[in-house]
């Protein structure tokens, strides 16, 4: 009884050399499942270029996993435009306030400061999710509102944000760009960003155009209809960018391909 006590290992019931083996196997195991990750991201393919299209500084919020999961696991180049300067944000700067321990809910202490705050947090943000480059084209915030006429009525210069991003597009050769959901109740200025960038798409040759995507926080469903902006309707495809060539993961939210003309 005695030979056989000290052949076994008394707290796994195996012999030294069984344990010392299965040990080694456990290792090996490890070692192999994080070097199998590792080469999946090695040898994954570049998700291509994509550039972010938004009215707000922030805005990329609505689809900041995706963009970290692309620019930062996958290796991919995400840039980012921004229309508006922000300044119209003092509306709900009562965090802020408190942690700039500043009056940024007046509207002249928030019209004056909140620009360079929020162009601060917007690139601080930023390297955290990869983007390579912000272009803040510093259009005036004015208010909220759901009519996406009202970016051009209070003075954004629609011919200049169209030049910046047909140059952008030409130069870059994006391959996706990512811009919200135009639903008729969402923020105008989102709305028209999102049109902005569907016509400068539309002005470019087809073998340059991107596809583009419109992120979406809404469970309900959408449903497109020709305005002003949209003179020619949009036509959707619901899907998540697993769909998509070459992006292997889930969608925290719902994404539509957009077709505008």
């Amino acid at each position: 009884m005695t030979g056989i006590a000290k052949g076994l290992d008394t707290q796994e019931g195996r012999s030294p050399r069984r344990s010392r083996s299965y040990k080694a196997f456990l290792c090996f195991a490890s070692v192999a499942l994080f070097v199998l990750s590792m080469l999946g991201s090695v040898f994954a393919e570049q998700p291509g270029k994509t550039l972010i299209v938004v009215a707000h500084p922030d805005d990329e919020y609505y689809c900041a996993s995706t963009v970290y999961k692309m620019a930062v696991q996958l290796g991919g180049t995400v840039d980012e435009l921004i229309i508006t300067d922000g300044e119209g944000g003092y509306r709900y700067s009562t965090l802020a306030a408190a942690y700039y321990k500043k009056p940024l809910t007046s509207e002249a202490v928030g019209r004056k400061e909140l620009p360079a705050i929020r162009r601060r947090e917007a690139i601080n943000a930023g390297k955290v999710l990869g983007i390579r480059t912000h272009y803040f084209l510093d259009q005036i915030d004015q208010h909220f509102t759901t009519d996406e006429r009202d970016g051009a009525k209070y003075g954004w210069k629609s011919d200049l944000i169209s030049s910046r991003l047909q140059t952008l597009m030409r130069k870059e050769r994006y391959r996706y760009v990512f811009a919200l959901l135009p639903r008729a109740t969402s923020h105008g200025y989102h709305q028209a960003a999102t049109a902005l960038a569907g016509s400068a798409i539309r002005a470019l040759p087809i073998a340059l155009r991107p596809v583009l995507l419109g992120f979406d926080t809404n469970s309900a469903r959408f449903v497109p209809s020709p305005t002003e902006l949209f003179r020619h309707g949009i036509r959707t495809t619901g899907l998540h960018l697993t769909e998509l060539p070459n992006l292997v993961f889930a969608m925290p939210c719902r994404t539509r391909s957009l077709s505008i003309g």
